[in-house]
């Protein structure tokens, strides 16, 4: 039987390396077992086949014998899964791309049907509000005119009381004598003067009332007035009230109401007095009329009778146009209480739906106060990222400038150190020069004297090598008594003679050879003693030994 072609990586589904052993494929076998099989993946279609998948590898790589024929093949096998799991991972992020894709689609069709559904609530809120205020306009006016009936009927009624006391009163008044009269109409006037004056006080009071009202309007209105911009910044930037700062609202409330409750009763007591003059002054016109008549009445019963009825006329017909004027004055008060009421259920309304527009502008302020806190996150973190980068890079400049720095100092220290040589060589070959000539010179000399004196004389020749004062050490050439000598600082390294130079100049008092010679600086008068040698002219002089002495 030929063997079973195998393409599929048994390691990589048993999710174990190649060198497992038997007991960690069992245990890897049984873990994917239990999470693959057909019965708990129901409605999965390819769950037989990756459960039969795992079955085969748990055969094949559970007997020794078969793992060692695939172990031959298995790198062939790993290296073509290889490309079919970049494959197979490539379609996974494309389709994973696309889920992305579609999620943000779907989520933004929600937020989309999100904002029409807030619309069309927002449409039906308003329609309701609209139709609630047709509704109780309605209301408003079928309540109206049955007052106006219920009051017209009053009203009449109310006229017919009156006209029968008028008349009540005036066949009294015609009964009585002019004096009773006369007092009774001034005890009038004086009621209608007292009266007059509580109507006129009552008025300042409501006009003082309704300016307090108006300024408070004027103040809410000019608060109400800002624009979104001042409202988000008042909201976003304004602090919270304090309890005092809300006290102080309450108190301000407070007294509102107050101040309207007060202009209400004041208004009501403004009226009845009003009416009351009113009855006060007809009355008088009335008294008026039958002391007239009663003063001016003859002897005549018909005239009297018919003036008096002339009269009654006149008073009935001033009466009834009094009457006419109240009522016009009831209906506009009538009217004026129906537009104030209705006033006030539009106040009731707008600030209903100012409360609710509130609501909305705080909510979207705090949409907005949380993108606006997202975004400062986002830069905050994008500003430090910034930072650190150019921290970073102030760092790498800062060691390069250090590190340049370092460089120009160690170039510097080098330049100084082959200056320092340049300087010592220099002065090393002057040294060496000097030397030179000074031999040439003590030749030229030597020379000289040879020239001068028989050879058999012998000239006593000084040479050493230095001498040491409190100011300097010089060193010297050969020289010969009482001629001119030679010398040379070694700390400046000038040449000096005796002959005027600033230098230390010596000059040789005694010479024995071998001992001690003695001499005199000519510029501070040090004495100075030291070892001295003799030479023989015409020969070379000893090496200059390297001595020092000190002298005073």
């Amino acid at each position: 039987m030929a063997p079973v072609d195998i393409s599929d990586d048994y390691y990589a589904i048993l999710n174990v390396p190649q060198t497992a052993s038997a007991s960690n494929i069992t245990r890897s076998y049984r873990r994917l077992a239990k999470v693959e099989h057909p019965d708990k993946n129901f409605g999965t279609p390819q769950a037989t086949a990756a459960f039969q998948l795992i079955q085969s590898a748990y055969e094949t790589l559970g007997d020794a014998e078969k793992r060692r024929a695939y172990d031959a093949i298995w790198p062939n096998i790993r290296a073509s899964c290889g490309a079919h799991a970049a494959a197979a991972e490539r379609q996974r992020a494309a389709e994973q791309r696309e889920k992305e894709r579609e999620r943000r689609k779907a989520e933004a069709e929600r937020e989309t049907e999100k904002r029409h559904a807030e619309e069309r609530r927002r449409a039906e809120h308003e329609a309701g509000q609209k139709r609630k205020a047709e509704e109780w306009k309605q209301a408003d006016e079928r309540k109206q005119a049955e007052k106006a009936r219920t009051e017209e009927t009053q009203r009449k009624a109310e006229g017919r009381r009156q006209a029968n006391a008028r008349r009540r009163a005036q066949t009294a008044f015609t009964t009585r004598p002019i004096r009773q009269l006369i007092d009774e109409k001034a005890k009038i006037d004086r009621d209608v003067f007292e009266l007059s004056r509580a109507v006129r006080r009552l008025e300042g009071e409501v006009k003082r009332l309704e300016a307090q009202d108006e300024q408070d309007k004027n103040k809410a209105k000019s608060a109400g007035g800002q624009t979104w911009g001042a409202y988000f910044a008042s909201y976003l930037y304004s602090p919270a009230p304090s309890e005092e700062e809300k006290q102080k609202e309450e108190a301000k409330e407070f007294e509102r109401l107050e101040r309207r409750n007060a202009k209400r009763i004041k208004e009501e007591r403004l009226q009845a007095q009003r009416k009351r003059l009113e009855d006060l002054r007809r009355e008088m016109e009335t008294l008026d009329d039958i002391i007239t008549a009663s003063k001016s009445q003859g002897k005549d019963p018909s005239s009297k009778q018919r003036e008096e009825e002339r009269r009654h006329e006149r008073a009935k017909r001033k009466a009834e146009e009094l009457r006419q004027q109240n009522e016009e004055k009831r209906r506009e008060e009538l009217r004026k209480q129906g537009e104030e009421e209705r006033r006030q259920e539009a106040r009731r309304q707008a600030e209903k739906q100012r409360k609710e527009d509130e609501e909305m502008k705080r909510q979207e302020a705090q949409r907005q106060v949380e993108a606006l806190r997202k975004q400062f996150e986002e830069q905050r973190r994008e500003e430090a990222k910034r930072q650190a980068e150019k921290n970073r890079a102030a760092r790498i400049a800062s060691e390069q400038r250090k590190h340049r720095e370092e460089e120009a100092q160690r170039r510097e220290a080098l330049r100084r150190q082959e200056e320092a040589d340049r300087e010592l060589a220099r002065k090393l070959h002057q040294e060496e020069a000097d030397r030179k000539l000074a031999q040439e010179l003590h030749q030229k000399e030597m020379e000289e004297l040879r020239k001068r004196q028989p050879q058999a004389n012998v000239i006593q020749t000084l040479t050493y090598t230095s001498f040491h004062t409190d100011d300097s050490t010089s060193n010297m050439w050969p020289i010969i008594e009482g001629r001119m000598c030679m010398t040379k600082n070694d700390t400046t390294g000038q040449k000096c003679t005796i002959d005027g130079s600033p230098e230390y100049v010596v000059k040789i008092a005694d010479v024995a050879q071998n001992q001690l010679c003695a001499g005199r600086n000519f510029e501070t008068g040090h004495q100075i003693t030291g070892h001295c040698y003799l030479g023989v002219a015409g020969s070379s002089c000893p090496k200059p030994m390297d001595k020092r002495f000190k002298g005073r």
